[in-house]
């Protein structure tokens, strides 16, 4: 699952992963979207279903039943936007609070393509002690191979 405040990334990682496609005009999503795609992963074939929600500022407005059974939250910041990072704390915590106890929960440093190593250094240092897991690029495909290996080591372990 996809999750994090609008405009983040959440639906070009959606698309990057699901149809290996960017694009570079912002839609709003409406609602939810679900899509899955079959990947080989250590000869084993693996079905992961992605859904991409409606950004919210607060994840406490989004329905709570789109959090129900999740194996993985991917909670979305936009590196370029700070502001984004505002309510990453809280949302973590609340998003820990409310899904299974089994659910792996990333912070995922998004649009990485658009800062540069000093700036992204300042903005780790900036926001600890929270630690963003992985730092992504839709746009350039950048470590979006390598999330969703990691989802598919979670998946298989």
């Amino acid at each position: 699952m996809l999750t994090g405040s609008f405009g983040v990334g959440k639906s070009s990682l959606f698309n990057r992963f699901i149809f290996d496609e960017f694009e570079e005009a912002y839609h709003d999503t409406i609602g939810v979207r679900i899509n899955h795609k079959k990947i080989l992963h250590k000869g084993k074939k693996i079905e992961i279903r992605l859904w991409d929600i409606a950004g919210e500022v607060l994840q406490s407005k989004v329905p709570l039943n789109y959090f129900a059974d999740k194996d993985v939250i991917l909670y979305l910041v936009d590196l370029n936007r700070p502001f984004t990072l505002k309510n990453a704390g809280p949302d973590l915590r609340f998003l820990k609070a409310i899904a299974k106890p089994d659910t792996i929960i990333k912070f995922i440093g998004s649009k990485r393509d658009l800062i540069n190593h000093l700036e992204l250094e300042e903005l780790e240092n900036r926001i600890l002690p929270l630690k963003i897991d992985l730092v992504i690029s839709s746009k350039t495909g950048e470590n979006i191979e390598l999330l969703f290996r990691d989802i598919g080591n979670l998946i298989i372990e």
